[in-house]
């Protein structure tokens, strides 16, 4: 049903736009002035009043990507286990989180030596970066970390949402 809310909504409002970028070239063309500038500033105008979060929001999307986004290896496992030999098989599956610190950092035991610590960090625009951390537990050293940027935006009309 909401649906069919939003397809009415765009049609009424596709004709309305339709209508204002054409009485804004027939105004100009009344002033005798190029019709061209009028349209496209009309047009322009009518987009960003649904989509004037559109372009911003994008913007600094890649910008975030660009600058925060990446995988850091501080130590590879060759090192690490040069560093510490006779340590067994590190690999093993993750659980649920045994501890959580806030409910933005979560740290999953992955066996008796690490443990990888996920942390969410809010940044102005829906972004959120995601820290995804390998922590050695008994020497507290990073091993790895991986940072990834997200958009999370809401439809407060569909999800009642404050």
């Amino acid at each position: 049903m909401i649906g069919l809310a939003y397809i009415l909504f765009f049609v009424v409002y596709g004709y309305l736009s339709i209508k204002v970028v054409k009485y804004a070239a027939n105004l100009a063309i009344d002033l005798d002035r190029n019709p061209k500038p009028w349209a496209l500033l009309a047009g322009f105008v009518m987009y960003n009043l649904v989509f004037w979060d559109l372009i911003p929001v994008y913007a600094t999307h890649a910008y975030y990507c660009a600058k925060l986004s990446g995988l850091t290896v501080y130590k590879t496992p060759e090192e690490w286990k040069a560093e510490n030999p006779g340590v067994a098989d590190y690999r093993s599956s993750k659980k649920s989180p045994q501890s959580i610190a806030n409910p933005d950092v979560y740290t999953f035991h992955l066996n008796q030596r690490f443990d990888q610590i996920v942390k969410y960090e809010k940044l102005p625009l829906f972004h959120w970066v995601l820290y995804s951390r390998l922590v050695d537990r008994k020497t507290g050293e990073k091993l790895v970390e991986e940072r990834d940027v997200t958009l999370r935006m809401q439809n407060f009309v569909v999800s009642g949402g404050c």
